[in-house]
């Protein structure tokens, strides 16, 4: 899907920027929609956060457990290529320093929005894990190889005490085409996975589910029929969420102290797009608002709480709003109980409140020429880039003891209704030599052999053979 818009040189001034139509929205199936309990050939972790102290010691790690459960059929015996990309949730910076040439860094240069890729192979029944700050046997390289000159950033949440790389992962099931020389995604309804972040000084860990969607065309093992595009649409794959729903406990809320034991309680909230790019020349990070239905335990309708969200957003509660001007519900004093819940939608915004350049950083793809004509910088950040989109995220909380101990715990964001989206990726290639007469986007012949799985299939969905697998 096209989202970000092309900008047109009329006479020397800029005009009116527009954007593609959007996809066409699923008719709304609940049993058609990504999940957090169920197999998929998609998987997503919302979370993955690395940390190191001051010095460049580990203090938390995120280890990412993948699992095949199908007995299959055919000559793999049930083993399946898994495509994964590690997307880097924070903006670039540029470095800033003083003196000419420099002399004090105030701010280092740090890659953001990047991302990297591998490809793996599960066996028949067989699950997998790595860190993502050591890596592991099935993808080497780690989440760290995001910031080769590492480690991290300096982590918002404790400034110069400490650094941090963080962000999200997407894998799926691929099998490589020979007819084309390429891996494209297929039907493989049999991935599961979970994320466990582990704090080493706080002595603290917690776990969440991986949101899994189910590819719905052809049997198992076929190649699906928009090679380069995840089409979330409850028809391709399953559809993404319309909105999201969080239920939590305000800032500042003495709920769980009891008998003169103070607990503290102040949560963290992780959102990101559904709809994603990855192509390197790609239109990058997608940004949206996320706009907040608020309601305390009186069911007090609150509004006008919202936030904008540049390919990947995490803030702590406690200072979750950019602005004076908009009301923080998420604290106990505004929120007025000590539970509240929110729905939250990804909403296109007027450019006044969610500016790109501000939000996402310099993107170099929409600075150049652009519709035949140099667009000068200062004019793309005068452009509105937001876009309604599904949303996915998970909710932290912390707890603080008046012994110094903490407490962490997590769960995913439930979804309302449904909302179409797309993932788009360029197909990796094979070893060998294109054939002749082949441009990459499509086959000249009626069927093809999909690889390992068993099968050979069409476009058209007729499948010859048979496969024989754990039911999906």
């Amino acid at each position: 899907m096209s989202r970000k818009p092309y900008v047109l040189s009329m006479v020397g001034a800029l005009s009116m920027a527009f954007a593609a139509p959007s996809l066409a929205q699923p008719t709304c199936n609940a049993n058609n929609r990504i999940s957090a309990n169920q197999k998929g050939s998609l998987l997503i972790f919302s979370k993955v956060e690395i940390k190191w102290d001051a010095a460049g010691n580990l203090t938390q790690d995120t280890f990412i457990d993948v699992s095949n459960d199908a007995d299959g059929g055919g000559d793999d015996n049930g083993a399946v290529d898994v495509q994964a990309h590690f997307i880097n949730g924070d903006k670039p910076l540029e470095e800033i320093c003083t003196g000419d040439p420099c002399v004090d860094i105030i701010q280092e240069e740090e890659p953001g929005w990047n991302h990297i890729n591998c490809r793996f192979t599960l066996t028949k029944n067989q699950p997998a894990w790595f860190s993502a700050a050591r890596g592991g046997a099935i993808c080497p390289q780690g989440f760290t190889s995001l910031d080769v000159d590492g480690p991290g950033r300096p982590d918002p949440e404790t400034g110069m005490a400490g650094r941090v790389l963080r962000g999200f992962i997407v894998m799926w099931a691929v099998n490589f085409d020979a007819v084309d020389n390429r891996y494209e995604e297929i039907r493989w309804n049999h991935l599961k996975g979970d994320a466990l972040i582990v704090n080493y000084p706080n002595g603290t860990a917690w776990e969440y589910n991986a949101y899994s969607a189910r590819a719905l065309l052809g049997a198992n093992g076929e190649f699906l029929p928009t090679p380069g595009v995840l089409t979330m649409d409850g028809n391709e794959y399953d559809s993404g969420f319309d909105r999201l729903l969080v239920d939590f406990y305000a800032t500042g809320s003495d709920a769980f102290s009891i008998d003169g034991n103070e607990v503290g309680v102040d949560s963290d909230l992780t959102l990101h797009p559904l709809d994603l790019d990855l192509r390197q020349d790609g239109e990058g990070a997608l940004l949206t608002k996320a706009e907040f239905e608020v309601f305390n335990e009186n069911e007090v309708k609150l509004s006008n709480l919202r936030r904008c969200i540049c390919c990947w957003d995490q803030e702590m509660f406690s200072n979750y709003v950019r602005s004076v001007s908009i009301p923080n519900y998420f604290l106990r004093n505004r929120l007025g109980t000590d539970k509240g819940a929110a729905r939250i939608d990804g909403m296109e915004s007027i450019q006044e409140e969610c500016n790109y350049c501000d939000i996402c950083g310099v993107d170099p793809r929409i600075s150049e020429d652009i519709g035949g004509d140099i667009i000068d910088f200062l004019d793309v950040c005068e452009i509105n880039f937001t876009q309604a989109t599904s949303l996915l995220g998970l909710a932290t909380k912390f707890l603080s003891f008046e012994t110094g101990d903490l407490a962490t715990a997590g769960m995913n964001l439930v979804g309302i209704g449904c909302e179409a989206a797309e993932i788009e990726y360029d197909l990796g290639r094979g070893t060998d030599e294109a054939r002749n007469g082949r441009d990459g986007m499509g086959r000249t012949g009626s069927s093809k052999d999909t690889g390992t799985k068993g099968t050979s299939t069409d476009r058209t969905g007729s499948i010859r053979g048979e496969v024989v697998d754990t039911p999906e």
